[in-house]
C-alpha cells in the first residue's frame, strides 16, 4: 500500500502528484512559476525526490 508509514498529509500529497501525472495534465505553466518565482520550474520527479528525501534518510 502506497503511504503505508508516511503522515496522512504527505501520503495526500504525494498521491496527488501521481493522480495529476496519471490524468496527464500537462498545463504549461512556465511562465506562471517564472512570475511567481523568479525560477524555472522543476522536474516533478526533482521536486518528489526533495520531499521525499528527509523520510529516506533516517
Amino acid at each position: 500500500m502506497l503511504g503505508a508509514g508516511l503522515p496522512p498529509w504527505l501520503a495526500k500529497g504525494v498521491m496527488g502528484i501521481f493522480q495529476m501525472i496519471r490524468e496527464g495534465i500537462t498545463a504549461d505553466t512556465t511562465d506562471s512559476v517564472r512570475q511567481l518565482t523568479g525560477h524555472d520550474p522543476r522536474p516533478v520527479a526533482d521536486f518528489a525526490h526533495d520531499l521525499m528525501a528527509p523520510l529516506l534518510t533516517r
